[in-house]
């Protein structure tokens, strides 16, 4: 069967509802309903915060960062627990350190979802921000970032697809033009989840954010931060806590290794399994097959 044709309405929650919001957030599989309720009797029945109750959660964090890291191509530990896309934005935007005279690149000002807007907006009294023209679907002119790029350039901030028009822009020619000259961050909330060529090995991004509740079919307040490791010195942590550092007798704060220097506080537990259990059914599934079945759709509006 070919799979992109498949009905998998059976696989979520009975409704009389023909849903297809799945750009905003989406409904769970039922399977990731009930995987988040098993966690939750065998996490309560071990007693929250006992040592069996951590050995649990640590598996489960585990087995979530081994899937998403499988998803984008990436290493486990590179894979950072947020809320939502924002989060990751603004962990970039927070924890970027700006030199005099840097400028920040961006598309199409307020084109752009202002998720992925206001927090480089708000940078503007540190940095010059300089908007590529875009055309009515929001692609730019290659020759534009080339003639914008410089040396003072502190970062790159472009969507991978477009939320209002569905345009997926070409990331991975701007990675390549990019190349380490400037840091690059992608929000790729439209794209992880329904593409199945989101491989951050190959557009050479430094940071991505993306949400789980969207796409990835997991439950609302869960988001997901890509930091190449060799790219983490370039951020100072946004938020202090007790479990991203240790006390240095010399320095003060010794910041920890990755995923641990952008993670503070207890995290949402059982959306860590059902995001888990959603992202293992769409890779059976198939991402590929996800685009497939939107655009043979008469709602969609997904070009590239």
């Amino acid at each position: 069967m070919n799979l992109a044709s498949k009905d998998v309405s059976g696989d979520f929650p009975d409704s009389e509802k023909i849903y297809l919001n799945n750009a905003s957030a989406s409904i769970m599989p039922t399977e990731s309903i009930e995987a988040m309720r098993e966690f939750l009797v065998s996490y309560n029945s071990a007693g929250p915060d006992s040592r069996e109750s951590q050995l649990l959660v640590d598996g489960k964090l585990r087995d979530l960062r081994c899937v998403v890291s499988d998803i984008i191509s990436c290493r486990p530990e590179e894979v950072v627990l947020t809320q939502s896309t924002t989060d990751g934005v603004n962990i970039v935007a927070n924890g970027l350190p700006l030199e005099a005279g840097s400028n920040i690149i961006i598309r199409g000002m307020s084109h752009e979802h202002h998720s992925n807007l206001y927090p480089w907006v708000r940078l503007g009294n540190k940095a010059e921000l300089r908007s590529l023209a875009i055309d009515q679907n929001g692609f730019f002119d290659p020759d534009d970032m080339e003639s914008m790029l410089d040396g003072n350039t502190g970062l790159v901030a472009l969507s991978h697809a477009l939320y209002n028009t569905g345009s997926i822009l070409p990331i991975q020619k701007v990675g390549q033009m990019i190349d380490g000259r400037a840091p690059f961050f992608v929000d790729s909330a439209q794209t992880v989840g329904c593409l199945d060529d989101v491989d951050v090995s190959g557009i050479k991004c430094d940071f991505m954010s993306f949400n789980g509740s969207k796409w990835l079919c997991g439950p609302m307040g869960m988001g997901l931060f890509y930091c190449r490791k060799a790219s983490s010195h370039m951020l100072e942590p946004a938020v202090v806590g007790g479990e991203f550092a240790v006390l240095d007798s010399k320095t003060g704060i010794a910041f920890k290794d990755m995923p641990d220097k952008f993670q503070t506080g207890f995290r949402n537990y059982a959306g860590v399994v059902g995001l888990e259990s959603s992202a293992k059914y769409l890779q059976k599934f198939g991402m590929g097959n996800v685009r497939k079945k939107t655009n043979t759709s008469p709602h969609s509006c997904v070009t590239s």
